[in-house]
């Protein structure tokens, strides 16, 4: 699919090169929306807490994402699960360029999402022109001005979102691996303990393995090491307090880091600008305000509906 060139004009502010850029707007009761152009930037695997949906409006971008390696095309949806491990790369040398929605998982209406929900489509890129356009329609309508106010699309942004759930959701009985109880234990420790000092023999000692197997099945099943896995966590709930508006300072102690220094550097690296800046941005609904994240790209060709 070729998308419009009033469509990518629309939708995307203007941005450096290798800058990803979002902002909240009121739509469905909160949403982010990014806009992301990558020339040579890679991205480490990481995750989102929130529903990622988005359309490549240029350009090609290599994703690594559940074992394999994707290439997501101009005109490609962009779908990933809260919580699915993935990188990224620019394909080329002429660079990508994407937009997306990040959809807290309470946003959606109607959808039980579970830990172990994390490939609940048929792929982490999916071929649907149609669906494609209108995503792409509503993301621009919410980024011109006044739109971060603007909750007329919020019906059709759920039409469209149970759209791409009823056509390209993996069955249930086809949804994956289901998560081996030792890791479920050991996740779910990490998401009640979070603030605590974890130590990976502990970690090791309540799931009943060895340090070496526990850190093979647990990268396994959720693509992070123990330590790596607890490193988003802590970053997922101090972006959730910042935006809440804690002081940064605070936060650190908040969420398990050593310093206020550690949450920046893992803060940083992670989501692209330092904690400070992120609420700052973030808490601010006026039409030119943005902060950067890590690129959260994905791709590979995918069914169509019949």
């Amino acid at each position: 699919m070729t998308v419009p060139s009033a469509a990518r004009a629309t939708s995307r502010p203007p941005i450096g090169v290798d800058d990803v850029r979002i902002r909240r707007v009121d739509a469905l009761g909160g949403l982010e929306l990014v806009n992301a152009r990558f020339l040579t930037r890679r991205s480490a695997p990481h995750c989102h807490a929130e529903l990622e949906i988005g359309v490549v409006t240029a350009g090609t971008r290599q994703v690594h994402c559940r074992g394999q390696v994707f290439h997501a095309t101009e005109g490609s949806i962009l779908a990933f699960a809260p919580g699915e491990v993935h990188a990224g790369l620019p394909d080329d040398l002429q660079g990508s360029e994407y937009c997306a929605f990040l959809v807290p998982q309470e946003r959606l209406a109607g959808w039980t999402l579970s830990p172990d929900d994390v490939r609940m489509f048929d792929s982490p890129v999916i071929d649907d022109p149609s669906l494609a356009r209108r995503l792409l329609r509503s993301h621009a309508r919410l980024s011109r001005p006044g739109g971060e106010t603007d909750r007329s699309q919020d019906g059709q942004l759920l039409v469209t979102f149970e759209a791409l759930q009823r056509w390209h959701r993996r069955a249930p009985d086809e949804s994956g691996r289901v998560t081996r109880k030792p890791v479920a234990s050991v996740r779910d420790h990490i998401h009640l303990h979070y603030a605590e000092r974890i130590r990976l023999d502990c970690l090791a000692k309540l799931a009943g393995l060895s340090v070496f197997h526990l850190i093979r099945i647990f990268r396994a099943d959720t693509g992070l090491s123990p330590y790596a896995y607890l490193g988003q966590v802590r970053v997922h709930r101090a972006a959730q307090f910042l935006r809440e508006g804690m002081p940064a300072s605070m936060v650190a102690s908040a969420t398990g880091f050593a310093d206020q220094s550690h949450l920046t550097r893992l803060f940083k690296r992670l989501v692209g600008v330092p904690p400070g800046e992120y609420q700052r941005a973030c808490r601010d609904l006026k039409p030119t305000a943005s902060c950067r994240v890590l690129p959260s790209l994905r791709a590979t060709p995918a069914p169509r509906r019949a």
